[in-house]
């Protein structure tokens, strides 16, 4: 199968890691903005035939330019299926021209988290509406999106499908280990409202009254409000590396870590969870979107209720003071990601939607 997949920005981890996987058995052009795949090239497998562009900024209508490029491309590589990633709005312009291959599109998110200010000036193009509206089938990594495309977009159960989107290969560089780990606990990824950083903070509060000596990291590029940093610098509990993380660096924060937290307050899916998995590191979640789907209570993580520092407070405790408890989730994490998430699993699953839409695109065309 000849297959083009369309990425954008901040999506490098699962669109490398779905092409690596799908080139072991067919031929793939990835199409990738440069600035995202850069820090990852050496990961490409070689394969994979890479198209990388700069795109101007997003308000730039020269980005329009740049996608009738990609298309005309597209038109050379001659594909069986195009899988197109929604949420870059330029891009979304292309989908009636490219109804003539059969379309799957991957929807991450159907509506911005709060403070995603960046996705909301962009949601009055509604360019999930525009890809659910070309596409033969679609793809969502949670039931929780699947059961919202159905739902408000009004779409039939059979054209959406749920695939997991693959383990964190790309920062499994290998890195030493330096003995004891140096963080309790880990929150990793885009600093945003929804993600929770208050009641971690409200959550460290509790805890060093039970563990003097806790220590957090907070690891990823987004603004922490000034709220947040009053309470978080020159603290003794936090270590901070407030900018985008390279994947050597990653490696070694989840290496030096004993737990991963996600207090997020909203949520999808997330990729933070099997990418914790990967380091056999446990996680504590919280009840909100897809993240129950893919944590196990008490196997390979702990659920909490978001919004509510003093859950967080003690499920943080009782991993820290249970350390054959906190290694028997990781244990367990480990193997599911192994066995359910791995990216040869993923491809597999996505080889099965691409062969939906192409039976979907011919009886379209046949009536």
């Amino acid at each position: 199968m000849r297959i083009v997949l369309i990425s954008y920005h901040g999506l490098a981890d699962y669109s490398i890691g779905l092409a690596n996987a799908l080139a072991s058995s067919h031929q793939v052009m990835l199409v990738i903005p440069r600035q995202s795949v850069e820090p990852f090239r050496h990961k490409v497998h070689p394969d994979v035939q890479l198209l990388d562009m700069t795109f101007p900024r997003l308000r730039n209508p020269l980005n329009l330019v740049a996608a009738i490029r990609v298309f005309h491309a597209m038109r050379q590589f001659e594909p069986d299926v195009v899988h197109f990633q929604s949420g870059f709005i330029w891009f979304s312009f292309l989908l009636p021209w490219m109804k003539r291959w059969p379309l799957v599109t991957t929807i991450h998110d159907l509506r911005p988290h709060s403070g995603d200010t960046h996705s909301r000036r962009m949601q009055w193009f509604m360019p999930n509406k525009l890809a659910a509206r070309y596409s033969d089938v679609l793809i969502a990594h949670s039931n929780f999106i699947r059961d919202q495309l159905i739902q408000k977009l009004n779409i039939a159960p059979e054209r959406v499908y749920r695939t997991f989107s693959g383990d964190g290969f790309l920062y499994h560089d290998p890195v030493p280990a330096n003995g004891r780990p140096a963080f309790d606990v880990l929150f990793f990824g885009r600093i945003m409202d929804y993600k929770g950083i208050r009641t971690l903070i409200d959550a460290t509060a509790r805890v060093v009254n039970v563990v003097p000596d806790y220590k957090a990291c907070i690891a990823g590029e987004g603004r922490l409000s000034l709220e947040d940093d009053s309470s978080i610098d020159g603290s003794a509990h936090y270590d901070v590396y407030n900018y985008f993380i390279e994947p050597q660096l990653a490696a070694k924060l989840f290496q030096q870590s004993k737990i991963v937290v996600l207090p997020y307050n909203d949520a999808s899916q997330s990729g933070v969870i099997p990418l914790a998995y990967s380091f056999a590191r446990p996680v504590i979640a919280t009840t909100v979107g897809g993240l129950p789907e893919i944590v196990e209570h008490q196997r390979t993580g702990l659920l909490i209720p978001p919004n509510d520092d003093a859950a967080l407070a003690d499920a943080v405790i009782r991993l820290l003071q249970d350390e054959n408890l906190r290694q028997e989730l990781g244990t367990n994490g480990h193997r599911k990601v192994q066995l359910e998430m791995s990216w040869i699993h993923a491809a597999k699953e996505t080889v099965a939607v691409y062969k939906n839409a192409k039976r979907h695109h011919e009886n379209e065309n046949n009536e």
